[in-house]
């Protein structure tokens, strides 16, 4: 099978950081560079011809030559879909992708740092120059200016050489870079990732601008309010360090930081003066009325309402998964209310009667996920992994008793296994665990399952709405009282290094006793954490 190696340069007045599908839909082509096979590589100056080059035409056209870009399959495919001076349709079958081989190998992406990793002789000034060619021709300057062959023609000159190098460069490293996780089975999966950035989701952009709308009016409502409770002195809630500070100075209240964990247990303690916690409050309303995401969305969407390019196959390089791009769908925040209110809550917004509804913030997070639509005519099916992060930790780690338990419930004849963890840890049957009592058993696999203490399970419990002052009671009457001697001896050194993270003697206590009750029902976890750290 014949190879062409190919790149391009382009032009346009939108920023790439919006995403390629949302730059490509107005841009131009303006280099194109290519070589086939090992022949020396050429460019294709669209501003001197738009007739393409014979050899490239035929090598694009032709079914039984494979394609080789650098990030290719997120930037230059889609603006040969789209570009306004150039239209290919490229299979998704014939494109693949250096930088995408490289991540799956756990190296990085960047074609000047693999340079650096595979020895090559790599000119930092030329590398800078390159830089400050793309800058210069690449869109208009900071007083709307275009730069050109015409106006510019020998830096012109330079960025054709550019253009050409950086094919030369990403032929010689694709060739250097491992292939055993660049088979055909993940090259097939890397076709499926291609047509899922290709075709995006729907977004409901009317949703997106209402929420902006409404954030902009709590955003001065809140800002009122801070300013009369501090008597002008901090302007705006969102203040990180002046609201810290004003905190300190007037009511001698020390607080590590404003992270929505350490606001409610705060608003917990009968010890805060109410000021103060008044002040925390707005705090938690106002950072609850971020709209980053809806921004972005905006921001990014395509002229036909769909997001594309939302993923980045095996960005995630040391394991090989998905990373986010662009609005980070893969990290959206977990809803609050309850669907019923949610499925109101996006009327309430678009309508302008949010705030007649429920918490009008805490309403924005918890719709953020709706703005992600079904095509008129489909549904959106929701699936996941059951507990895919348990699941790897028992198999790789040989905890022979949870891989049995999670056998049995696949089966259909065993408890899930929020509730077996649970039932082990406290000295339970798992059919007797209830269902608050299964919800901290998610809390402690998810947070101790990778050598997690006190810490990680504060920031699941938050997550997961756990109250931990009700949970030490809990605790204290129903695990064995061996796990609470040894928490209770260790207290006093936890508090001496400050590590108690705020939280009442008791409730640390408790979630310590949870931590070394679960370690004790893993021992073969435990030792994996060991040989991982001796490896």
């Amino acid at each position: 099978m014949k190879t062409l190696w190919a790149d391009l340069e382009t032009f346009s007045r939108r920023d790439i950081k919006n995403g390629p599908h949302q730059y490509a839909e107005d841009c131009y082509v303006l280099l194109f560079g290519y070589a086939i096979d090992d022949e020396p590589a050429k460019v294709w100056d669209l501003t001197v011809t738009e007739t393409m080059p014979e050899d490239l035409r035929a090598a694009l056209a032709d079914p039984a030559v494979n394609t080789v870009w650098h990030n290719g399959a997120n930037f230059d495919v889609p603006v040969l879909r789209k570009a306004k001076n150039l239209h290919v349709d490229l299979p998704f079958e014939r494109v693949d992708d250096c930088m995408v081989k490289a991540y799956s190998h756990g190296l990085p992406g960047a074609l000047g740092t693999l340079s650096e990793v595979y020895g090559l002789p790599v000119d930092q000034a030329k590398d800078k120059d390159g830089r400050r060619l793309v800058l210069k021709f690449c869109k208009p300057n900071f007083q709307g200016k275009i730069a050109s062959r015409k106006t510019d023609p020998e830096d012109w000159a330079r960025f054709v050489n550019y253009c050409r190098l950086d094919v030369e460069a990403m032929r010689v490293i694709y060739k250097k870079l491992p292939s055993w996780n660049w088979g055909p089975r993940d090259r097939a999966q890397f076709v499926i990732d291609q047509r899922i950035n290709n075709r995006g989701a729907l977004m409901d952009v009317e949703l997106a601008h209402a929420a902006i709308d409404l954030s902009e009016r709590l955003r001065m409502e809140n800002a009122e309010k801070t300013r009369k409770l501090t008597g002008g002195e901090v302007e705006a809630a969102t203040q990180r360090d002046a609201l810290l500070k004003y905190i300190l100075s007037e009511y001698n209240v020390k607080l590590p930081d404003l992270t929505r964990s350490t606001i409610e247990r705060r608003l917990a303690d009968e010890n805060i003066p109410e000021p103060v916690k008044e002040l925390l409050r707005v705090r938690l309303a106002s950072t609850k009325t971020s709209t980053a995401k809806y921004k972005k969305l905006i921001a990014c969407v395509n002229s036909d309402g769909r997001m594309r390019g939302c993923l980045q196959f095996r960005g995630a390089t040391r394991t090989g998964r998905y990373a986010g791009r662009l609005m980070q769908l893969q990290n959206l925040p977990r809803p609050t209310l309850p669907q019923y209110v949610i499925d109101a809550g996006v009327e309430a917004i678009k309508g302008g009667w949010a705030e007649y509804l429920t918490e009008p913030g805490e309403l924005m997070s918890s719709c953020l996920r709706s703005c992600i639509m079904a095509t008129p005519g489909k549904h959106l099916v929701v699936a996941d992994l059951s507990n895919i992060e348990g699941r790897m930790l028992a198999w790789l780690a040989g905890e022979t008793w949870k891989i049995q338990a999670f056998r049995d419930f696949d089966a259909g004849r065993g408890p899930d296994l929020y509730k077996a963890t649970y039932g082990r840890t406290f000295g339970i049957r798992p059919e007797d665990v209830t269902k608050h009592q299964r919800q901290i058993g998610k809390v402690m696999e998810l947070a101790l399952g990778y050598q997690g203490g006190v810490g990680a399970f504060l920031t699941f419990a938050a997550a997961y709405s756990i109250n931990l002052d009700e949970l030490a009671k809990h605790v204290l009457e129903n695990i064995s009282y061996s796990y609470w001697g040894q928490a209770e001896g260790s207290y006093e050194w936890y508090k001496e290094k400050k590590l108690t993270h705020g939280l009442k003697r008791d409730t640390f206590i408790a979630c310590e006793a949870v931590k070394l009750a679960w370690r004790d029902a893993h021992p073969a976890i435990q030792k994996f954490w060991a040989a991982c750290d001796t490896a």
